[in-house]
């Protein structure tokens, strides 16, 4: 992983794109569609106890409090985002709000997108001038907005991520050779 980031700094400039046209949304507040009840209001994401971990995890219990939607890893990084933010208000005294918490994470998450694109393409094409192009497409496209404004709209954020990420490791599968090649598999 860390070859990686090496061996593709350049591709952060997508990642920098991505972050600076989605930093206007840091200060953003809660939506009051979705994202009082998933997360501001959600006690579930707030206490974070292992209790409430496991009851994020369980897929058989109740799912009122989710929206009916088995999304654990969504609702896991909501959990993750109140602790930091219960943190950064008991440990260092930081007067975040919760919201901006969230909106960071969702940048954060963006700009791991936008940055996995231009690699991605760098790894399919070979050419970094337009792999930087595509990252940086990807990162001002406007049809993103809602999902990295939106903090109910996390799941498509991490959901991008992840396929971004098995595309790299399929390429990295087929393009290695003995063991490398079945632990990418």
């Amino acid at each position: 992983m860390l070859s990686l980031l090496k061996r593709s700094a350049w591709a952060w400039g997508p990642a920098l794109l991505a972050a600076l046209a989605f930093s206007a949304a840091l200060p953003g507040g809660f939506l009051m569609i979705d994202d009082d009840w998933l997360v501001s209001e959600n006690p579930w994401v707030l206490q974070a106890s292992w209790e409430d971990i496991r009851h994020i995890l369980d897929p058989l219990t109740t799912r009122l409090e989710f929206g009916k939607g088995y999304l654990p890893l969504r609702d896991l990084s909501y959990s993750l985002d109140a602790w930091i933010w219960r943190s950064g208000q008991a440990l260092l005294g930081l007067g975040w709000s919760l919201s901006l918490v969230c909106h960071l994470t969702q940048t954060v998450l963006y700009a791991l997108d936008a940055f996995l694109v231009a690699v991605l393409v760098t790894r399919l094409t070979g050419r970094r001038a337009w792999a930087f192009l595509a990252g940086a497409v990807f990162a001002l496209h406007p049809i993103h907005a809602e999902a990295v404004c939106w903090i109910s709209s996390r799941k498509d954020l991490l959901g991008t991520a992840f396929v971004l990420a098995s595309a790299l490791a399929w390429r990295g599968h087929w393009v290695a050779g003995g063991l490398r090649q079945v632990l990418l598999y």
